[in-house]
């Protein structure tokens, strides 16, 4: 019996946990990132042990076995990928014991929006995301004539401030301008201040999401990568949505709030 730690709704019994408890066997194998193994009895053995403080673990292998059946949970030292199998199929207890691990394994994931970001994080969908947007708004700032946009930004200002007989030959020259679709040659193009934020966050934005947080187990050196990425998580939290709401939000408000105060 196999299963990958996903989808599981059934309830445990306490028989199986009694079994897992007290049970006859049981020996965790502890992968380091050296390459090397130890075993121990348990991982309370192994939180004490003097000689693993220096050591950083990668993954384990815990092995159980209960009478006739006999249980295993394995999280891989390269993939982080957290497997268990239980036997003989056939045997309750075993499904009871299978039940209790799967339960255990569901009440200790990381919440879904982390497995969501480490998902999407190894397919780089945020890189492919930026790069699509980026290139569409380049394509649309390429397409606009910066000559023809002057044009109508002094025709919008004239008419804010009136025609009078002093600026009369200007109203009609800018009518003609863009009567006719003259651009007149500009020597300074400015890109658009949205386009910047988006460009420049995007790419700070994506940076950040390349780094989702690793699978640690907390033994030895675990503890001080678990702060750095309890840290990391809280800082992440914070900084994306501040991103989104400048980039995206702010530029729609920010004419409203300076409306209020004028």
């Amino acid at each position: 019996m196999k299963r990958s730690a996903k989808n599981i709704t059934r309830r445990p019994w306490t028989k199986a946990r009694a079994a897992w408890q007290h049970s006859s066997s049981k020996t965790v194998t502890l992968h380091l990132v050296s390459g090397a193994s130890t075993r121990v009895k348990s991982f309370q053995e192994a939180m004490r042990d003097p000689a693993l403080m220096n050591e950083t673990v990668r993954g384990f292998h815990v092995e159980l076995k209960c009478a006739s059946v006999e249980a295993t949970v394995n999280l891989s030292r390269r993939y982080c990928e957290l497997t268990v199998k239980v036997a003989p199929e056939s045997s309750q207890l075993a499904r009871e014991i299978f039940s209790v691990l799967m339960q255990w394994q569901k009440s200790n994931q990381p919440p879904a929006w982390q497995r969501i970001w480490k998902s999407a994080a190894s397919f780089g969908v945020h890189w492919i995301a930026w790069i699509f947007v980026v290139l569409m708004a380049l394509t649309s700032l390429a397409e606009r004539d910066p000559g023809k946009l002057s044009v109508k930004h002094e025709a919008h200002t004239l008419l804010k401030t009136g025609v009078s007989a002093t600026n009369q030959l200007k109203a009609l020259e800018l009518l003609l301008s863009l009567e006719s679709g003259y651009s007149p040659p500009v020597s300074t193009s400015q890109w658009p201040r949205c386009f910047l934020l988006f460009l420049f966050g995007g790419l700070i934005a994506c940076i950040i999401l390349s780094v989702p947080p690793n699978t640690v187990i907390g033994i030895g050196r675990g503890d001080e990568h678990l702060r750095y990425w309890r840290w990391w998580l809280r800082f992440v939290f914070y900084l994306v949505p501040v991103w989104l709401i400048s980039t995206f939000v702010w530029p729609h408000v920010q004419p409203v709030v300076q409306g209020l105060f004028k």
